[in-house]
């Protein structure tokens, strides 16, 4: 089975987004942590769907729900790989390249892709609205899930909002990207430093999940959230 993880069988100088140092603005709907509550609520559903598969997998409720959930909303590369050869066609392929990212493969993958959509939901929506943190979490995770698609070649289901909190991570280096170009005199290093760490990170993750790790839909997400960064701020 596939996880993102994947388990084995996410312009010009006038486009510069204004607020990239402006604190939160005032009357803004935070949770109790200072995150957007749209977000938070993204989170808890999350931590709800894997908490009810838990329970399934102990037994405690009908047991089975993590193959149902992972056959119907997990995303099939040899669903997508069939309808890209004209062999059927399925709403279940386009609707599973968002489903799949409130679907995850146990407490500990929730947990880091719980925390760091906290994170980056609470950093990114003090520059723009939440709903365009949101909107561009499920773009890119879209993005992520075409890009696996095209590139893996996989029997298993992949679960996992990390392509999402990729194309995240690409609107975030692309603010960065446009500020250094329009201030002279700083330092390009840390941000090179960082994309090198980006780099790192997937290596290290991947080795860590034993190859299981959906490297493909970071990369498209990463390269969506890129691409929408200038447009996000608007």
């Amino acid at each position: 089975m596939e996880n993102a993880i994947h388990m084995k069988d996410e312009a010009e100088h006038d486009d510069a987004p204004q607020s990239w140092s402006r604190p939160p603005e005032v009357g803004r709907k935070r949770g109790p942590v200072g995150v957007p509550r749209s977000i938070l609520v993204l989170v808890f559903l999350m931590a709800i769907i894997e908490f009810t598969l838990m329970a399934s997998d102990a037994g405690l409720i009908q047991p089975g729900l993590r193959r149902w959930a992972y056959n119907t909303f997990a995303f099939q590369d040899r669903l997508f790989d069939a309808m890209l050869a004209g062999d059927f066609f399925s709403l279940q392929v386009p609707m599973s390249a968002i489903t799949y990212t409130f679907l995850h493969a146990g407490l500990i993958h929730l947990g880091f892709n719980g925390a760091a959509l906290l994170g980056l939901g609470s950093f990114l929506s003090r520059r723009v609205p939440a709903w365009r943190v949101i909107l561009a979490l499920f773009v890119t995770s879209v993005a992520g899930a075409i890009t696996f698609g095209l590139i893996a070649e996989t029997a298993g289901p992949m679960v996992g909002a990390s392509g999402g909190l990729f194309g995240l991570l690409g609107v975030l280096k692309r603010w960065e990207f446009q500020a250094l170009r329009q201030t002279p005199g700083l330092s390009w290093s840390p941000f090179w430093r960082s994309m090198a760490g980006l780099v790192l990170l997937n290596v290290v993750l991947a080795f860590a999940a034993g190859g299981a790790l959906a490297w493909e839909a970071h990369l498209g997400g990463f390269v969506a959230g890129w691409a929408m960064g200038m447009r996000l701020a608007r």
